[in-house]
């Protein structure tokens, strides 16, 4: 009975998620460089490991990419995207697959969200043995996965949502959120709850229960529409498909509130070409002709042509200069970085003006440098000094 339960679980999972709701542990013992079964929190659950592809042959800090599998929130592991992160790898990319606890199984969505955002931390602490370039590590996920990049996204700009989900923040900024066929509207799973719902969304939905879909106070936190200020996914990067039947809809409706709100991101949609497309299918069928393209579009996403479009730019004067190669240092302090910006007065202005706004929503106005650099963190910052940068550098070619 047990067995034909669990058939049954996985033929659910295929119909909600694709491939993706499956576990594709076989495809792992044919990939030489992979390190197993990590734990990232040391008490012996299998929930709480990752594994790393990429790493055995590096020998210098290389681009990285954490990446979250979907399933629902009740289902998959972290070889659920083994493909998927072997594309990465095979791009030259360190790849960190974390597993995590599934839903609800004694655990809600806040408990799941501390546990991604130690995987975040153990990534620091464990870059030089990984041969992690902290200046250079991507959030990546699909389906519920995306959804997890979602929520990880805004808690890392609101320190609002760090108070109430209860993080820490890691030591470094992602330099770019990926999302596969994200989970957008959590709201919408109350939509399918119920004794009198079927069908695999109802399954999932009633899996997870009223305790959590029926909180308000939860769901309010956990809803990207009016959780944060929408500023906070600028740059965001969605991928879908038109024959995505389980997350297409919410992935439209979020790439329109953005739009909306004049958030600059994007989003890639796939017509089928040669196969029917549903829902991951780059995760689950990464040899499709469609597959190749859309995780070849991700792998340019986060690819050094930015880095050729910023070196082609006028050089930037040399105090927006100092501090960020201040920010690229590893070993530099955060009471270093302050100083150097205490000495530029109009970025000080303008650090202050930033991190006493309403995307950060503080109790009390912060007038001290030393924590408005702590708040915003090393990506915040770049993104203040780039464009400060470029306007002074652009008035002076003009």
């Amino acid at each position: 009975m047990k067995r034909f339960l669990t058939t049954v679980l996985a033929l659910l999972l295929v119909l909600v998620f694709g491939l993706n709701g499956l576990a594709l542990a076989e495809n792992t013992s044919d990939y030489h460089d992979l390190i197993p079964d990590v734990a990232y929190i040391d008490d012996g659950d299998a929930n709480h490991t990752l594994d790393v592809y990429g790493s055995k042959e590096k020998s210098e800090p290389t681009k990285t990419v954490v990446e979250v599998h979907g399933g629902g929130f009740i289902g998959g592991n972290k070889t659920t995207n083994t493909d998927h992160s072997i594309v990465f790898a095979d791009a030259g990319y360190v790849v960190v697959t974390p597993d995590y606890s599934k839903i609800p199984r004694g655990v809600s969505f806040p408990d799941v969200i501390r546990e991604l955002f130690t995987v975040y931390q153990w990534v620091a602490d464990h870059a030089e043995e990984y041969h992690i370039d902290t200046n250079n590590i991507f959030l990546s996920g699909d389906s519920a996965g995306g959804y997890y990049v979602l929520i990880s996204m805004a808690i890392m700009h609101d320190p609002a949502l760090q108070e109430y989900f209860g993080v820490t923040l890691p030591p470094y900024e992602f330099s770019g959120y990926v999302t596969t066929c994200p989970v957008a509207d959590t709201w919408a799973m109350r939509d399918d709850f119920g004794e009198d719902k079927k069908g695999p969304a109802a399954y999932t939905a009633n899996t997870i229960g009223a305790d959590i879909l029926m909180d308000d106070d939860l769901m309010s936190h956990l809803d990207l529409f009016n959780c944060t200020d929408p500023s906070v996914f600028e740059g965001l990067y969605m991928m879908t498909t038109p024959g995505d039947k389980t997350t297409g809809a919410s992935v439209l409706k979020f790439d329109a509130y953005l739009t909306e709100h004049g958030v600059d991101h994007i989003l890639k949609s796939y017509d089928p070409v040669e196969n029917d497309l549903i829902h991951v299918f780059n995760i689950g069928h990464t040899d499709y002709v469609e597959s190749i393209q859309a995780n070849q579009d991700e792998i340019d996403f986060i690819s050094d042509e930015f880095v050729k479009v910023i070196e082609e730019l006028p050089q930037f004067p040399e105090n927006i200069s100092a501090i960020n190669r201040l920010l690229s240092n590893p070993d530099s302090k955060m009471s270093d970085i302050a100083m150097q910006i205490s000495n530029d007065v109009s970025l000080s202005a303008e650090l202050l003006k930033l991190v006493n706004s309403a995307a950060f929503a503080l109790a009390s106005p912060c007038s001290s440098i030393y924590d408005a650099v702590k708040l915003v963190g090393v990506r915040g910052i770049k993104n203040l000094l780039f464009s400060i940068g470029a306007v002074q550098s652009f008035a002076k070619v003009g």
